[in-house]
């Protein structure tokens, strides 16, 4: 898989964010939401970004194309949620896994989907309508708009994070982690 290397910051306190200098910059206004939801910043139209969190995990995606990133928290396996969300090549995939590969895939299809998801803006209604192939090297897309897709190392066995550039053979975004995102 392509690997990528991202910054993980620790935040002790929600209230820290705030004071960041590009924080501080970006005033009302300047952040507009597409038709479907998607956030873009008005001062900077050619700069991309996407967030993701998950417990107490948080992810900022950067890229000068359209880009996504998902974190998911790994819990119990429910084959009922790959039936009726994942594409029918996807499901059969996980169909022919052991069950401890089954659960790695499921999350890290889900991460890689809602990626891709979150780089077109155009919502979840997506997720059945393209196939991701995660038994190739790196992974792809084998049926939708094509793009780049990375499933990066993280440090938390726990969590599997997903990032989609829609830009074939793009480099890997900048990314940034923050976490232990809970108030002390």
């Amino acid at each position: 898989m392509r690997q990528s290397t991202f910054a993980v910051r620790p935040c002790r306190a929600r209230s820290t964010l705030p004071r960041t200098r590009t924080a501080s910059r970006i005033s009302e206004g300047e952040i507009q939401y597409t038709d479907n939801g998607k956030p873009y910043l008005t001062a900077a139209p050619d700069v991309h970004f996407s967030l993701s969190h998950s417990a107490a995990w948080a992810v900022c995606a950067v890229s000068d194309h359209p880009v996504g990133v998902d974190i998911q928290q790994c819990r119990s396996f429910k084959p009922n949620i790959a039936d009726r969300f994942f594409h029918p090549n996807e499901v059969q995939y996980l169909s022919s896994l052991s069950p401890a590969e089954r659960e790695n895939a499921f999350y890290t299809l889900w991460a890689l989907k809602e990626s891709y998801v979150k780089a077109d803006g155009r919502g979840l209604r997506l997720l059945r309508q393209f196939c991701v192939d995660i038994a190739c090297q790196p992974p792809a897309i084998t049926i939708g708009t094509p793009g780049s897709l990375f499933v990066p190392d993280f440090p938390d066995p726990a969590y599997r994070l997903g990032v989609c550039v829609q830009e074939e053979h793009s480099e890997t975004p900048a990314l940034t982690v923050l976490q232990h995102l809970s108030t002390p």
